[in-house]
């Protein structure tokens, strides 16, 4: 039998995960001494409450011995393949390798050098062709070659959460807020990086339109939004891209390890060129 596993930063809900028949580990929400398992012990929801009236939050990724718990429940015969975060971002897939040399399965232990819900069109793709009765060998290979042809747009309602996490100083965020500036971001070589700014909500949705479809968006492949909290910013992408013909697959919610450094109001949208 195949099995996938990937982590709790591909947006995929507890449901989901028994809905699709994968596993998820979960990476963690640090809140002072307090540290919460994503999406297992803490929603969504909760996390933003939490977010207006705690310390600035930290992450951690998954201790091998979590993975080592997934992995020991399969029998012996059993293929895995596992799909986590970009191993630029978080030592999450470093954890799922190390548990791995355990067991005698026969593994690909693969990272995405994607994030959220990037991740999860990579790993829609293995669910889909593992159902189809795809062989291990199969699927693997056609994650290898999918992975290049992800991209991921994003723009980011507030620099708040970005100066407290050191992502950029106090003074830039402080004149950014000021000019209601939104930083737009993408992913390039497994890393985040800023590919634009624009100035109000209105004029974010639009960029982040326009660098997708410069992109060139496969609408044969899934077209997948996110958002972090508020629906608000990711339906009037939604309806930004159908007016250019694009069909939308369908809308995540952002899970609280990205939405600590995203905060509130971001939207997304991941895809696959042509």
């Amino acid at each position: 039998m195949i099995r996938i596993v990937t982590d709790s930063t591909s947006d995929f809900t507890v449901e989901e995960a028994k809905k699709y028949n994968i596993d998820m580990v979960p990476l963690s929400v640090v809140f002072g001494e307090e540290t919460y398992l994503d999406r297992v012990e803490l929603d969504c929801a909760t996390f933003y409450d939490m977010l207006k009236t705690k310390e600035y939050p930290t992450t951690s990724q998954p201790a091998p011995s979590q993975f080592y718990d997934v992995y020991k429940k399969y029998d012996e015969t059993d293929e895995i393949i596992v799909i986590g975060i970009s191993g630029e971002l978080s030592g999450t897939i470093k954890s799922a390798r190390i548990a791995s040399l355990d067991f005698k399965n026969k593994f690909e232990v693969y990272d995405s050098k994607l994030a959220a819900i990037a991740t999860r069109i990579l790993v829609m793709k293995a669910i889909r062709l593992r159902d189809e009765g795809k062989s291990f060998d199969e699927i693997v290979k056609a994650i290898h070659d999918l992975q290049p042809k992800i991209d991921l747009y994003a723009g980011f309602d507030t620099l708040e959460y970005l100066v407290k996490g050191g992502r950029i100083s106090k003074v830039v965020g402080t004149t950014g807020s000021l000019l209601k500036i939104k930083p737009l971001i993408s992913l390039e070589e497994g890393k985040v990086v800023q590919v634009g700014k624009a100035r109000g909500t209105k004029a974010m949705i639009s960029s982040v339109v326009d660098k997708s479809l410069e992109s060139g968006i496969d609408n044969n492949e899934d077209v997948i939004l996110g958002y972090t909290k508020d629906q608000e910013n990711a339906l009037k992408l939604k309806e930004a891209l159908e007016e250019k013909g694009i069909n939308v697959t369908e809308v995540v919610e952002i899970g609280a390890v990205i939405g600590v450094h995203a905060g509130p109001g971001a939207c997304a949208v991941a895809f696959v060129k042509k």
